[in-house]
């Protein structure tokens, strides 16, 4: 007959690679959420700047770009707007939604640094601020449980 495995502690090597194992995975968590909350915070500082120095100009909602990968539906605004300088230009929204974010014929306004008019971005909360917010979002989590794995793991077993 075949042995059946014991159902006992663990051997002490195999018990000792835990708290190494813990550690690691508290250590990648925490650099996942650091990660995640320096991109978002890089984004938003993006956005910050480009509103500080930035000039306005109204724009038009002149097609919907639609993904041909996929059957989401979804879709980003094409705006053409009149920069300073008088030269026209056509920017796509950075975000792709459905249902879409805007209508065609839709005036919106749109935000640009003089220098780099064809970087515009529509001034919008979700063009502007959506990405920081979500990666922000999803960074906390991670950075909250990572600090508490670490610090659950520096306490001593009582």
């Amino acid at each position: 007959m075949g042995s059946v495995p014991s159902r006992t502690a663990p051997t002490a090597p195999a018990a000792a690679g835990r708290p190494l194992l813990g550690r690691r995975l508290a250590l990648w968590t925490l650099a996942a959420g650091a990660a995640l909350l320096l991109l978002a915070g890089g984004l938003a500082a993006r956005s910050g700047l480009l509103l500080a120095g930035a000039a306005a100009a109204p724009g038009t909602v002149v097609a919907l770009e639609r993904r041909t990968a996929g059957a989401d539906g979804s879709a980003a605004a094409v705006v053409r707007f009149r920069a300073a300088d008088g030269a026209e230009h056509l920017i796509r929204s950075t975000l792709w939604s459905s249902p879409p974010e805007f209508a065609v014929g839709e005036a919106v306004e749109v935000v640009y640094d003089p220098a780099r008019p064809a970087a515009a971005r529509i001034r919008s909360f979700p063009e502007l601020w959506a990405v920081p917010v979500i990666l922000a979002t999803a960074g906390l989590p991670f950075l909250a449980t990572g600090i508490a794995g670490l610090t659950r793991l520096r306490r001593p077993r009582s």
